[in-house]
């Protein structure tokens, strides 16, 4: 492999473990009275009367690369578009998504 490739693969295990941290710490919060770890978490980061946004607001930025994928199956003229541009973002995110 690569070194691109591997760099890849240790970055979205990097990023898989962040998700698991923001998705537990954001459900923690849409509980009024969480029992045990739970508790902990949302103590550890103080309460928020707006917490269940919170938690739809992670889930929708973590499914985000899912809904982009249906986009592109769905418009392939768009992702052959995409393929071919030169804004460094555009290429991370087509990395990204290989």
């Amino acid at each position: 492999m690569s070194l691109y490739v591997k760099l890849r693969y240790i970055l979205k295990v990097v990023s898989a473990a962040a998700w698991v941290i923001v998705l537990s710490v954001s459900y923690a919060y849409t509980w009024d009275n969480p029992p045990g770890f739970a508790q902990t978490i949302k103590s550890w980061f103080g309460s928020n009367s707006s917490a269940p946004s919170l938690f739809i607001l992670a889930v929708v930025v973590y499914l985000s690369p899912n809904m982009l994928a249906a986009i592109f199956f769905m418009f392939p003229f768009i992702r052959r578009y995409l393929e071919r541009s030169n804004y460094r973002i555009v290429m991370l995110m087509m990395w990204w998504s290989q």
